[in-house]
């Protein structure tokens, strides 16, 4: 996302303790950061935050997609 939102990544590395923030690149005429969880981080910090909200009902297609996510990675 573009550099301007570094306070919201900020944010996300106080809600996913051990989740990481790169950058920020410039490419393409574009300012970003890039912000990863992965491993023990995705499985028992993020997962579970995800799992709690109603994205079925906020965003059918994202919801649909973390759903394939899941099973593609046995999460």
């Amino acid at each position: 996302m573009h550099t301007r939102h570094q306070r919201l990544f900020e944010r996300l590395l106080e809600l996913v303790p051990g989740s990481k923030l790169y950058g920020p690149y410039d490419h393409g005429g574009r300012r970003y950061f890039q912000w990863m969880a992965r491993g023990q981080v995705l499985r028992d910090t993020l997962l579970p935050m995800l799992d709690a909200l109603p994205l079925e009902d906020t965003d059918e297609y994202v919801y649909e997609r973390y759903q394939e996510m899941k099973l593609r990675y046995g999460l």
